[in-house]
């Protein structure tokens, strides 16, 4: 059974206190069924220089992983971040930050996920990450 968006977001919230603090939610799955997701900004995202910071961008990557796992193999909670590798390629301007997600490969024990970061609407990547998450091995993949 496929999970909505809200759904998607309230189980996020419920289990993980920052995403819940953050304000972090799924906004629409689209044609390609990819996942967009928002991290409203905040200034304590901020680090010197007046950029959002890392952490900022790669928990919000890990975050929007975890809603592919859920949208893709249903109500996954057990499931966790393997590996998570990303690159930062531009500086992001202090405002909100969208994640495009993006399943790559669903295996019965794991999937693999490609995220792209935009900020402030912009149209140009701020950063990208690749990641993978292990399913529990009751998983129905």
């Amino acid at each position: 059974m496929v999970m909505t968006v809200d759904a998607i977001t309230a189980l996020i919230q419920a289990g993980l206190p920052g995403a819940r603090e953050s304000g972090f939610v799924v906004l629409r799955v689209d044609e390609h069924d990819r996942l967009w997701c928002r991290m409203p900004y905040h200034p304590r995202q901020l680090r010197p220089g007046g950029t959002l910071s890392g952490p900022t961008m790669m928990a919000l990557a890990d975050a929007a992983m975890y809603a592919c796992v859920l949208y893709h193999a249903g109500a996954e909670e057990m499931s966790v971040t393997q590996s998570l590798a990303i690159n930062f390629l531009r500086r992001p301007e202090p405002s909100d930050l969208d994640a495009c997600v993006e399943l790559l490969k669903a295996g019965r024990r794991s999937m693999t996920m490609d995220v792209r970061l935009y900020s402030g609407g912009d149209a140009r990547l701020v950063a990208q990450a690749t990641g993978v998450y292990a399913l529990p091995s009751s998983s129905t993949l």
